[in-house]
């Protein structure tokens, strides 16, 4: 018998993922009322990221280097908006689409080909994932790290052969 892939970290990560922005199919009452709690809490911290990151677009208009890296993270915030704005207009269907999935694709037993087909589709879906995941992670870190560093102390040349 083939596991189901269901089972596998995959689903279980995207699963995960898709219940921290509050759109997961609950089936409870309790359930429904703690995924609207998350979906208004994400609304409220995208509207947090765009002011800070317009405010920090504002500050740093003289300088190419930090409005372009500033233009960087309004694209970041820009992409959450939107595809937050784009699961909330289409709740429904997609937690019909999450339903569908768990009744015929997540928790079915298929047969050689179609367990090694999902196999794929699931390794594709990894990487897909965890690339997604490590640049959003990224920019984090480095937003705050750069203060930290500060910049660099150049010494400039022309000074040395004078």
């Amino acid at each position: 018998m083939t596991p189901t892939p269901g089972d596998s970290w995959a689903v279980t990560l995207t699963a995960a993922f898709i219940r921290c922005c509050g759109f997961w199919a609950e089936d409870t009452e309790f359930g429904k009322k703690v995924m609207d709690i998350i979906v208004k809490y994400s609304v409220v911290a995208i509207l947090w990221a765009s002011a800070v990151t317009v405010s920090d677009l504002y500050h740093c208009y003289g300088d190419v280097d930090k409005f372009t890296y500033c233009g960087l993270n309004v694209l970041t915030v820009g992409f959450g908006s939107y595809k937050l704005v784009a699961f909330y207009m289409k709740r429904k269907m997609f937690l019909d689409l999450i339903y569908y999935a768990k009744k015929h694709f997540w928790f079915c037993h298929y047969d050689e080909y179609g367990a090694e087909m999902m196999r794929k589709c699931m390794r594709r879906c990894v990487g897909i994932i965890l690339f997604g995941v490590s640049m959003s992670h990224l920019t984090i870190i480095i937003y705050y790290i750069k203060p930290l560093i500060g910049k660099p102390q150049y010494v400039e040349i022309s000074v040395l052969y004078k």
